[in-house]
């Protein structure tokens, strides 16, 4: 999967801007052009809901549960209950609290789980909390968002990982497109002087935005594809 670091890397490649000491955009500058680019190209290329299956398995009176692996569960949605379908709603910890407090009056302390949240422990792993603490087993669903989450911490303007840990969930064509997308946004911006400092072309840009459109259209033929491969409907959209 690519970085967040190989995008930046390929729109200096496509500018030319490619010295550290002359940059014409600095790397804050490409990385907030990426991040305003990122969920543009997502929607173009039909990212929506992924489905994990079984994710949480809950044991009567147990209340908090380790998540397996290192997924994105900051971006998990909701939950579903694989007997009858009943959605577990993912909130704050403060909305969850609050409800945990109102409920306790009113409330058996067990039962059926209405409300989760997601939280670290103490030893560093990811767990989720359910409120009603689950009475009997439950096995739950997971479904979270492939939108790419924000590359900053909200208010703060700092990068929430490296850039170099930062993954970007697009396929090799989606990648290409976003990078297209973002060097051309770039470009337009680009004074005349550095465009002649770096040797660029004012017609360089020229095709990017209709390379970027064919590589999205590229990237949705292939999910169509893997859909009918995998007994999914036939009867998919002419892109």
């Amino acid at each position: 999967m690519s970085t967040l670091l190989d995008g930046v890397r390929e729109v200096r490649y496509r500018l030319r801007d490619r010295n550290p000491q002359g940059f014409a955009f600095s790397t804050p500058e490409v990385v907030h052009e990426l991040q305003a680019n990122l969920r543009i190209v997502a929607a173009k290329l039909l990212l929506g809901e992924e489905h994990v299956a079984g994710l949480v398995t809950t044991q009567p009176d147990v209340q908090a549960y380790v998540l397996p692996g290192s997924q994105l569960y900051a971006q998990l949605q909701y939950l579903k209950n694989e007997e009858d379908g009943f959605l577990v709603t993912i909130v704050s910890q403060v909305a969850f609290e609050a409800i945990q407090a109102g409920d306790s009056v009113v409330r058996p302390a067990s039962g059926l789980p209405q409300f989760a949240m997601i939280r670290e422990n103490a030893s560093q792993q990811t767990e989720i909390v359910f409120w009603t603490t689950p009475d009997k087993a439950y096995v739950f669903d997971g479904y979270r968002s492939l939108l790419p989450a924000s590359f900053f911490n909200a208010g703060t303007g700092v990068l929430t990982n490296l850039p170099q840990n930062t993954n970007i969930p697009f396929d090799d064509q989606g990648f290409e497109a976003w990078v297209c997308a973002t060097a051309v946004e770039l470009y337009n911006r680009m004074p005349a002087v550095d465009r002649a400092r770096l040797k660029i072309a004012d017609t360089a840009a020229g095709d990017w935005g209709a390379r970027a459109a064919d590589l999205i259209a590229s990237s949705r033929r292939r999910r169509i594809f893997q859909k009918i491969s995998s007994g999914g409907n036939r009867g998919g959209r002419r892109w």
